[in-house]
């Protein structure tokens, strides 16, 4: 895979800042449920948030793999 293609694919550089910031989304929600001491509706909201956030973290991870692919295939052609 061209490495340097990839990367100048527009796609993927949004891609990859969505994925900087469902990191951190998911670091702060796993912080406040594991080292606070949150109530129980805090509790729930936060496994929701973190569930929904994991979901969307794969398939943004989908999302590249097949741009990776699309983008090796362009590469083939020329």
């Amino acid at each position: 895979m061209n490495l340097k293609l990839f990367l100048k694919h527009r796609y993927v550089r949004t891609s990859l800042l969505s994925l900087l910031g469902q990191a951190m989304v998911i670091a702060v929600a796993a912080y406040m449920l594991f080292y606070t001491d949150p109530s129980l509706d805090r509790i729930i909201a936060l496994v929701v948030v973190l569930l929904v956030f994991v979901f969307i973290f794969a398939v943004t991870l989908l999302r590249l793999k097949n741009l990776a692919k699309v983008t090796d295939s362009v590469k083939l052609k020329s």
